[in-house]
């Protein structure tokens, strides 16, 4: 297959960079608006090359908890970090009503695994970590032809949230994430909270 019939898509997980990668594609000509995924593709398309980012799990989770909580105003006022994990399955209970009707989707607590795994099974998937999007910019320069013009290749330097990660986490939410999460620590290499 030549690299000109070749076609990328990105299958975007929250919480990892997905709004940075989307704006650097449109920078070098390249619109993944009809191209990006936001759930797990049901048919898989011949001559392409899906693509992901994977991230920390704990600092996936705290940054979407901050990012509903804090800038999207979804989440309520009073809600704690540690009562958000320990209810993710029961949204009514920290979401703002009005948000929990119109808006959520148990896609926002699923783990990368459970994101990937069926794609890695029936495509050509490439996944990129989060913490190492230099490589991801290295591949699409090379792949593609793209400008070394990203400017968040240093985003996931940090394990997340402005390296504040353990104001948010006691061992009470490191073993819910860990246990949630199980899968991202082993298929994508994540140390457990217990292993640094």
């Amino acid at each position: 297959m030549s690299k000109n019939k070749i076609k990328y898509r990105f299958i975007h997980i929250n919480k990892t960079a997905g709004n940075s990668i989307y704006d650097w594609f449109l920078e070098n000509n390249y619109s993944l608006s009809k191209k990006r995924i936001h759930k797990i593709p049901v048919v898989f398309q011949p001559n392409t090359i899906y693509f992901a980012i994977v991230r920390n799990p704990y600092a996936r989770v705290l940054s979407q908890y901050k990012h509903w909580k804090d800038n999207l105003k979804r989440i309520d006022d009073n809600i704690q970090f540690e009562y958000y994990l320990e209810n993710l399955d029961r949204p009514s209970l920290w979401l703002k009503k009005q948000v929990y009707i119109n808006y959520y989707s148990t896609k926002y607590n699923m783990s990368c695994y459970s994101w990937l795994h069926k794609c890695e099974k029936e495509t050509k998937l490439k996944v990129f970590k989060y913490e190492e999007l230099d490589k991801l910019v290295e591949y699409f320069i090379k792949e593609l032809k793209f400008k070394n013009n990203f400017g968040h290749a240093d985003l996931g330097k940090t394990i997340g949230c402005n390296n504040k990660i353990d104001q948010y986490y006691n061992t009470n939410c490191y073993e819910i994430v860990t246990r949630r999460m199980e899968k991202d620590f082993d298929t994508y290499g994540y140390k457990r909270y217990n292993e640094h």
